[in-house]
């Protein structure tokens, strides 16, 4: 094995992609992440490759795949500080990103005819419309609603689909914690994960305080931080200036990791509204309906003010091109925006406001909006969101003569479950999309 991480994953991807120049990857494991390409599903599918192959029953060849284009590598700036602090490198973004097999590096829809083979992580069902359905997934660790009810893949080893927990790198930690704990690991790797994990889970807040941390987050931060450069002081913003030779664990120091990976993902003024949509996106096909939900770190009024001149049939246009781009029936984001201290508020109101826009392309599609439309207090969906309709009266006239113009539905709700995340919004919209049977030709 390499002395570093970089070194290992510059030889794998050269190696890798002279067997795809031959369409020979019999021997070859392909560590697959989601597509939103965050830093948990970045870390994991890394993370993955690099340590299945210190397991000696393992014959195949692991790689990490991205399916994040190269050039969307700029939109998520905490995922590019995260990977050159493990890389150990002080360097353009495109030198990283030329580092990894990304879905513009190689042509990902020929992969499985060569023979490869598949590791879901941070995700649980292949995307067949990439892979094809004869994909063959061997290897499944995830922290998401199991698709198919549970039973996709069932020889899948490891299969680990564990509904809660905060972060699918701590599952990836403490799976391979007994490789780990006698072998000589690049550093980098554990600051990779342990990066993963306190972004995933707000700092390792607990579940019993409204956090997402559970004792299985816990136990990997344990089993990590001892074996990161974290366990120093971080003197600066910048990751690669931490001084190595103070190995003292100071809980101070996740303290100020976390605020600096968390300012870098919440800052995107430098971002336009496609970009925006793109940067934290899955979609989804279900009986050939295809939808697909974006998360978006700012609240609808300061994005449609601050990307679009305040003009509402600007951001409609935006989203609605970026369903033409993909080729969607419905496009939907969840808005996320933090109230600032200064901002008077009312003692039983939040500070955290969340927002889920729905826009149908597809006219056979409409019947979702009923389904979300006068929930009762005991309708399950109610008690996971909390939805209410958002009122935009001094906008609803351009939205109305957008939607009229482009022959497009919109429909806006607060989502009350200031909690509520794509995790459980994703298998409610998911469901009610297959209650609509087949999608008409």
């Amino acid at each position: 094995m390499a002395d570093s991480l970089r070194s290992w994953l510059v030889q794998q991807n050269q190696d890798f992609i002279k067997a795809f120049s031959r369409a020979d990857l019999k021997d070859w494991v392909l560590c697959v992440g989601n597509e939103a390409g965050d830093l948990d599903t970045l870390s994991c599918s890394i993370a993955f490759a690099y340590l299945s192959n210190f397991e000696k029953e393992k014959k195949e060849r692991y790689i990490p795949i991205q399916l994040t284009p190269s050039s969307a590598f700029q939109l998520r700036a905490e995922n590019m500080a995260a990977l050159k602090d493990a890389m150990g490198i002080d360097s353009e973004s495109s030198i990283l990103q030329n580092d990894l097999i990304c879905s513009d590096t190689l042509d990902f829809t020929k992969f499985t005819s060569f023979g490869a083979k598949y590791a879901l992580l941070d995700h649980n069902e292949i995307i067949s419309s990439i892979f094809g359905n004869k994909a063959d997934v061997i290897a499944i660790i995830d922290h998401h609603e199991p698709a198919n009810n549970n039973q996709l893949y069932p020889l899948a080893k490891p299969r680990i689909i564990q509904v809660p927990t905060g972060s699918c790198s701590a599952l990836v930690t403490n799976y391979f914690a007994p490789t780990w704990e006698n072998k000589q690991i690049p550093i980098g790797l554990a600051d990779l994960l342990l990066s993963a994990l306190i972004i995933d889970t707000a700092n390792l807040k607990p579940i019993s305080e409204g956090g997402k941390a559970t004792e299985t987050d816990l136990l990997a931060k344990a089993f990590l931080l001892p074996r990161s450069r974290f366990a120093q002081s971080i003197q600066s913003t910048d990751l690669s200036n931490i001084d190595h030779s103070n190995r003292s664990i100071d809980s101070d120091n996740l303290n100020k990791l976390y605020k600096y990976l968390s300012n870098l993902k919440s800052d995107v003024t430098r971002l336009n509204s496609t970009q925006l949509l793109q940067r934290d996106y899955k979609q989804y096909e279900i009986n050939d309906w295809k939808f697909g939900l974006s998360t978006i770190p700012i609240g609808l009024n300061e994005w449609v003010k601050d990307k679009e001149s305040n003009d509402w049939k600007k951001l409609l246009n935006s989203i609605n091109e970026y369903g033409v781009s993909k080729n969607l029936d419905a496009v939907g984001m969840i808005t996320n925006l933090k109230l600032k201290k200064n901002i008077l508020i009312s003692s039983n109101q939040s500070r955290h406001v969340k927002e889920l826009l729905l826009l149908i392309r597809n006219h056979d599609m409409l019947p979702l909006f009923k389904n979300l439309e006068n929930l009762s207090d005991e309708d399950p969906i109610q008690q996971q969101l909390n939805l209410s309709n958002l009122s935009l009266n001094d906008h609803q006239n351009e939205i109305d003569t957008f939607t009229y113009s482009n022959n497009v539905n919109v429909k806006i709700w607060n989502i009350g479950n200031t909690h509520a995340t794509r995790k459980q919004v994703a298998p409610i919209l998911i469901n009610l999309v297959n209650n609509l049977g087949p999608k008409p030709l």
